[in-house]
Order: C-alpha cells, then structure tokens, then sequence
C-alpha cells in the first residue's frame, strides 16, 4: 500500500481531476489485472493502447486512472464520465475528437474516480513503478548494458567479476532475472517498467548490492527504464537490427544512445564505428579496444584465441577466458572497463579471476560433440553476430564449417540476404532452416535467405535440418546452429512449440550413435 498523493507528486506536469484516494494497493498496466485499489496507467504499448481497456478497468474496481491529455495544448480537457462509461461501454475515452468536439466540457468523474491526466503514460508509468517500489536503483549499484551483440555475456562475466571481489551482483536480461540461488522468467530482455522496478526491489531485497543489466534499444526507446539510476552505462557495439521496430539504424543507433546519457560514466569500445563517435561527444568515456590506436582506456594485445577459450594482455596483466572468439575478449573488455569505472577499489588480480570463472552462458557458443565432431549453439540472429561467430569456429575448426540458421518472421527483411550471404562466404555447407516464422510463409523467409547461393540447402523443419547437420558431418569438422540460442520455443503463425536447439544437437547425437 502506497501514498497516493507521494505516487503523482512523482509526475512531472500531472493534472488531477477528482479526489484522489488516500492509498493505492498496486499499479497495473493491464486491466486483467486490477483488483479494487488499483491504480491503472493507460499505457500506450507497441501493439494496444490502453485507453481502450479504462472501462474494464473501472469495472474491475481501479481506484484511480492515469491517461494521456489527448490535446496537450486544450484548457478544458476531455470527457471522463463513470457513469456514462458504465452504462455505455463503446464510450472512446481516448479518441482526442472526443475532446476537441467537446471542448466546454470540463473533466470530471461522476463516482469519484480521478482521473490523472499526463502527457505520456509511458514515462508516468516508470515514474510510478518507481516510487512504488521505494527507488529501488537508488539502493543498487546498477550497470546498463546496451549494444546489438554482447549484452548477455558482458552481464555475465561482470557478475562474475564483482561476486569475486565480494559484491553481491544480480542479472538481468535476455536468459530472465539471476540472482545467487532465484530465478525470475522474463518475457522482455528489459521488462515494462512496472515488473523492471518490482524486480530490482525483488532483488535488494534478497540481498543484491549490484545488477549488471541488459537495456534493450525498445526498451530506451519505450521510457522503460527512465527511473533507473544506472550507475555505468556500457555500450558494446551498433550494427543492424530491430529495424523493424526502429525503421533506421540511425534511429536504433539513437536509442541506444539514450543509456549514455542515463548514466554518469560511460564504458565504449572505440573499435566500434557507433561506439567511438558516441565516444567523441562524451566528456570522459572509459574507452576499451583492440585495433583502435591506443589512447587510454583497456588495449587488448596478444590475443591467443583457441576453440574452447582465450587469453590476451592488458598492459602487464594476461588474463584467460572460458569462452571462445575475438568478440568475447570484447566482451571481456566491457566488463573489465565497468568494473574499474565504479571505483570501489576492485584489484586487477580480483578482476582476472572473476572473469575466469565464467564458465559458459547458456546459448552462447555453448559446445557439444561427439564422433570427433564439435557442435556450437548461438544466439547469433543478426548479420554482425553471425559473423563473429562463423570467423570465431572458422579459426579453430580442424576441417568443414557447417552453420544451420534461419531468419525469424515478421521482422527486419533486409538482414536475411545478409546472413546468407554471410554463412556461404564463411561456412563450406549452410542449411537454412525455419526460425520463428511467426505468421510469415517459412519457405519465402528461407528464399530470402539462401539467394541461390552454392553449398546452401533449405531445410525447413528444424529438427531434421540440425540432424541432418550432424549426421552429414565427419570427425574434425564443426557444426554451428545459430539464431536461437537459450530459446526453447519456436513461434509458428500463432503457436508456441517447445523446441530447444540444444536438446535437438544431443538427441542428433544419441541417434548418430544408436545408427553405429
């Protein structure tokens, strides 16, 4: 139960028509989801509109409604009637005609339900969350991780890393919210801003003294994280994706940007063309690299990069990873830059053995093998990402690069031929698979893909593509299957099926060895 009053004294502009109720019980969102005392946002999302659920709402008993003035420039306001609504449910109550046709009608709330007029529910509602939950962020060392590729194992090793020095270190992310011994499955890589904060109280409360994060362009794009106080913002690189969304990648580029000016200190790889640009507006970046020329910062040199592992040096330091390719040192990097920027006085030999205890990340270049043959599952659904992963196995396969891959539907189109392109320069045989086709036609999304180019085959059903991967290959030869990852589902039109690459590589295994 919160203070009502304390709750909009947080939004900055708010009009209140009513009285508004001495208590809330809960913020939501959703209407299914109110309970009497329930303060609702009419949240404008990507797909629905709030506005058009107030009157379930009101019916389950919402004691208070936050809404957007239709018209940020009318005097008067809109209509707003219980009364009306109730007895008349096709009432729009978020139609801006409703109020410029109406424009003597002043506000008001028959049956003493305020109403909380703002100019974008989006930022009230991370406002709201916020205080709801006591600024939890306040009490929180909290580093935002943004960038296209990287994300989830930066905030992994960075766990590892401030847990060795002693800090409690939670994470979330695309893989849910970690911490220590509990679990929070996550739909979002960065929740709504209501679950966000409900989590990182979560999370305080349990004992967490950090959170190392993964921030989505949606979600900076969207306000979700407005009211974090991030402490390091850290940004890993900008290459396609999301366009769908975005339109640009400028404009994807410039919601990532949103997360360096949403923190004091800003760690950037300056090998990224995005990335040193940022850098060169910012007054003190903490700069990481390998081939920019050196300028302060982390400078990895020596990198020895084997199949299961690498090591490079940081001026007189080596340090040793678990995790395999050129973009994981990057990623190493990244963490190692985050936890010398927060300045709590982290020793060099602490750092080194945190980053050693990063075994693997689930989905990501996450090994198996049998038969002499190595197989990697990834994440790897952009251009970039497919790249760095393919040149990574490239480097270290003993004999053919087989890659398995599908692009997701009803998304970006313009990566697809890109990716094809990418998989039949890199790899000697590539089967193109379906991904999450959602409500697109599978084999027009593997068309795309595969462009007539040699050495490429379309499988669509998944399983037997990755069988047939495994059983085509020989001893020495490696077996990449990229774009899912840690998933363990595939959308097919309105369908969620179970499907886990990973279970699917061993069970390609098991029968290659039950056929012997």
């Amino acid at each position: 139960m919160r203070e009502t009053a304390r709750l909009v004294a947080t939004l900055a502009g708010a009009r209140v028509a009513g009285s508004l109720p001495p208590s809330v019980d809960a913020i939501a969102t959703d209407s299914r989801a109110v309970r009497p005392g329930t303060l609702f946002v009419a949240l404008r999302g990507e797909r629905t509109d709030g506005h058009n659920f107030i009157a379930d709402a009101l019916a389950r008993g919402a004691t208070a409604i936050v809404l957007e003035d239709p018209n940020l420039a009318l005097t008067n306001a809109i209509v707003l009637s219980l009364s009306d609504r109730r007895s008349n449910p096709n009432v729009a109550l978020s139609n801006p005609n409703v109020a410029l046709s109406n424009p003597n009608v002043t506000l008001s709330l028959s049956k003493g339900v305020p109403a909380i007029i703002v100019s974008d529910t989006r930022v009230a509602a991370s406002a709201l969350a916020d205080a709801f939950h006591d600024h939890p962020s306040h009490a929180l060392i909290v580093i935002g991780v943004t960038g296209t590729n990287g994300k989830t194992t930066t905030t992994h090793l960075l766990r590892d890393v401030l847990e060795a020095a002693g800090i409690a270190c939670g994470v979330i992310g695309t893989l849910g919210g970690e911490f220590r011994d509990l679990r929070w499955p996550l739909a979002n890589t960065t929740p709504l801003a209501l679950e966000l904060h409900g989590l990182l109280a979560a999370q305080r409360d349990a004992g967490a003294q950090a959170v190392a994060m993964e921030v989505s362009s949606h979600a900076l794009a969207l306000h979700r994280v407005d009211h974090v106080r991030f402490r390091v913002a850290v940004l890993t690189n900008i290459t396609r994706d999301h366009l769908d969304f975005h339109g640009t990648l400028e404009r994807y580029a410039a919601a990532k940007r949103r997360l360096l000016d949403l923190a004091p200190d800003q760690v950037i790889d300056l090998d990224d063309p995005f990335g040193a640009r940022f850098a060169s507006e910012l007054d003190h970046p903490f700069p990481y690299y390998i081939d920019a020329e050196p300028q302060g910062g982390l400078h990895a040199t020596d990198l020895q990069l084997q199949g299961d592992g690498s090591t490079f040096r940081v001026g007189s330091h080596e340090f040793t990873i678990n995790l395999p390719g050129r973009f994981n040192v990057r990623n190493a990097l990244a963490a190692m830059g985050a936890a010398v920027i927060l300045n709590v006085g982290i020793p060099i030999e602490t750092i080194a053995r945190g980053l050693a205890t990063t075994r693997s990340v689930p989905g990501r270049m996450e090994r198996f093998g049998a038969f002499g043959i190595d197989a990697i599952v990834d994440y790897a659904h952009t251009p970039d990402a497919l790249e760095n992963v393919l040149r990574a196995v490239r480097e270290t396969t003993k004999r053919d690069l087989i890659v398995v891959f599908g692009c997701g539907g009803d998304r970006d189109h313009g990566k697809r031929a890109q990716m094809g392109e990418i998989a039949a320069r890199l790899a000697d045989r590539v089967i193109v698979t379906s991904d999450n086709p959602r409500s697109e036609d599978p084999m027009t999304i593997a068309r795309d893909i595969a462009n007539g180019y040699q050495r490429t085959h379309i499988e669509l059903d998944r399983r037997s593509a990755i069988r047939r991967a495994i059983d085509e290959a020989r001893a020495g030869d490696t077996v990449v299957v990229a774009g899912k990852g840690h998933e363990t589902y595939q959308i097919v039109g309105h369908e969620t099926r179970p499907f886990d690459d990973r279970d699917e590589v061993r069970i390609a295994f098991a029968k290659r060895a039950d056929s012997r």
